[in-house]
């Protein structure tokens, strides 16, 4: 671990070799003030983490959940027959799925991710960091490093691909 000390610089290869933990060993040493960096400029945008147990409890348990009544407050053209099949256990359809997703995310305010990061500097290259930031409430955010992109287009550009996935306006 004396490799990894504030004065080492790896290269980005030796850097991505390292396990999470190293890595973000290395970082709090080098940046120890990285959480400060991961708000303001560092906030890149948010996505929702699909709870795919979850869902499948709404697909399981449609009447408890009320499923019918949310996919017709969104899709009104949603037929009596498809209600009936959904309410008897049918499967729902990706759209369907989509829908469901988007009205929970919607009631799920502290489930959303935020995704932060800040450029750091390597021996060879910059690299732009990745981290996962949760609300803890008043007690603010939580921040989990989660890896290195190869600068901060490619992050925004993931976090786009991202299940409700949204880039901050600023950004």
């Amino acid at each position: 671990m004396t490799s990894l000390s504030k004065g080492y610089k790896p290269n980005l290869e030796q850097f991505q070799s390292l396990p999470l933990a190293d890595q973000f060993h290395w970082l709090s040493k080098r940046y120890p003030d990285y959480a400060d960096l991961c708000y303001g400029e560092g906030y890149l945008g948010m996505s929702y983490p699909v709870n795919d147990a979850l869902v499948q409890e709404y697909e399981v348990q449609p009447e408890e959940y009320g499923v019918v009544d949310i996919l017709r407050n969104r899709v009104p053209a949603l037929s009596e027959d498809r209600a009936r099949d959904i309410l008897a256990g049918s499967k729902l359809s990706q759209e369907e799925l989509d829908i469901l997703v988007e009205a929970i995310a919607e009631n799920d305010t502290d489930g959303w991710w935020g995704h932060h990061g800040f450029e750091i500097e390597l021996a060879d290259k910059s690299a732009f960091t990745h981290f996962i930031g949760r609300s803890l409430g008043q007690g603010g955010v939580d921040f989990e490093y989660c890896g290195t992109f190869y600068d901060a287009q490619s992050l925004k550009d993931w976090i786009e691909r991202q299940s409700l996935g949204q880039l901050d306006w600023m950004s």
